[in-house]
Order: C-alpha cells, then sequence, then structure tokens
C-alpha cells in the first residue's frame, strides 16, 4: 500500500458548506481506499480537537499536516469542489518531493486521474497547479461536447 495524503476543500463560508466538503473528503477517503492506497486526510482529523476559526490553530493543523505528508509517496488532489488555499499549500509542500495526483470523482467521465508535475519555481506552483487544473477541465468538457455530438448523430 502506498501512503497518499488527501487534499480537498475544508473551510467554507457556511457550515452547511464545510459539512459538504467534509462529506467529499469521506468520499476521497473512500476512493483512495478502494486504489489499494492507505490515505491520509489531515483536514479531517485536526478540526476535531483544533479551531478552524482561529488562525494559530489552523496553522498549527496545517503544519502538522505537511509534516506527515513527508512520509507519503503521492499527494492526491481532488479537484470537484474547486480548490482551497490550504490544498495548494499542500501541492507546494509536494512539489519535487512526491508524485501529484490530480484526481476527479464526481461528474460525468469521473472518476479521471492527472499528473501534475510543477515547471517553474517553487513561487510559480500554485499557479502552474491552478492553470495546470483549468486546462484539464476545459479538456474534459470539450470531450463531453465531443460525446454528445456523437451520441446524438447515433440517435
Amino acid at each position: 500500500m502506498l501512503r497518499v495524503i488527501v487534499e480537498s476543500p475544508y473551510a467554507a463560508p457556511t457550515p452547511e458548506g464545510v459539512e459538504a466538503n467534509v462529506a467529499y473528503a469521506r468520499k476521497a477517503m473512500l476512493d483512495s481506499l478502494g486504489r489499494g492506497e492507505a490515505p491520509y486526510a489531515s483536514h479531517l482529523l485536526f478540526p476535531q480537537v483544533l479551531d478552524d476559526a482561529d488562525a494559530d490553530q489552523r496553522k498549527r493543523g496545517i503544519e502538522a499536516g505537511l509534516l506527515w505528508g513527508e512520509a507519503a509517496a503521492i499527494t492526491a488532489v481532488y479537484v470537484d469542489r474547486g480548490i482551497s488555499t490550504g490544498m495548494l499549500l499542500g501541492v507546494q509542500a509536494a512539489a519535487w518531493r512526491r508524485t501529484i495526483e490530480v484526481r476527479w470523482i464526481e461528474g460525468e467521465i469521473a472518476p479521471m486521474d492527472r499528473e501534475f508535475r510543477p515547471n517553474n519555481g517553487p513561487k510559480q506552483v500554485a499557479a502552474d497547479f491552478k492553470a495546470f487544473v483549468a486546462d484539464v477541465e476545459a479538456e474534459m468538457a470539450e470531450t463531453m461536447a465531443w460525446v454528445n455530438r456523437q451520441s446524438r448523430a447515433t440517435r
């Protein structure tokens, strides 16, 4: 089993949004377990004992999660619900240290994975990652449009 750090959104403007993000993180954990991996999602653990609304406690939780990441072989970034600041910190910490996989588990053509490899220096990792995800999502949209055109043509 490979050790995998799971990155997905946690914080949200409403309690319902946080609940939806927690439910999504649980789906991501199940997806990783289903791949035969040993996932770890610090954002499911530390908010149980730390106050995410307290900047110092949030920082402590993020730092602890990043430290655990040093033992991982893969960082799996689940992006169906967007990319948060905390997720970008995880991507930056993983860059050049381990494989970063971008994963989608919801939607019409999910599951789908793509591997992200940073091209530029450390200051560019977050911007490169956002651009990479946007490019892949545009490719997914083009693929779905093609599939829809083909299905209409065969009716």
